[in-house]
């Protein structure tokens, strides 16, 4: 089985793994309880996560230093990513939604992480 997973970062763990010297690594973001310790390599935060990752690719953070090593990347992503999706393959989590009255909720799920990347909070 494969999964793409295709999310927003935040947090201390951005900084962390956009200084990577490696670009080939493609570091990103693992939904996970893995807390990044200001560890600065991918190899170390990958071994020190190992148990939550089993032949997972992990891909995202610094992809500028990539793409400045290989500028046709961004294309024949978007290309392979257009190609899931339009085969079903790719299937895109829809954020939360919910009412201004319950804005404290949706910062509540943001914040105890029952809602990964992003929520909606509707004003009318």
């Amino acid at each position: 089985m494969q999964a793409v997973l295709l999310e927003t970062i935040n947090g201390n763990i951005t900084p962390t793994l956009s200084a990577m010297d490696r670009p080939e690594l493609r570091p990103g973001h693992v939904r996970a309880a893995v807390r990044a310790a200001w560890i600065n390599r991918a190899d170390l935060l990958i071994r020190a996560a190992h148990p939550l990752l089993n032949n997972i690719a992990v891909i995202g953070a610094g992809g500028a230093e990539y793409m400045r090593a290989d500028p046709s990347y961004p294309a024949r992503q978007r290309t392979a990513l257009e190609s899931l999706l339009r085969a079903g393959k790719l299937i895109v989590a829809e954020p939360p939604v919910y009412p201004m009255e319950r804005a404290a909720d949706a910062l509540r799920a943001l914040d105890s992480r029952v809602a990964s990347g992003k929520i909606v909070i509707t004003l009318a």
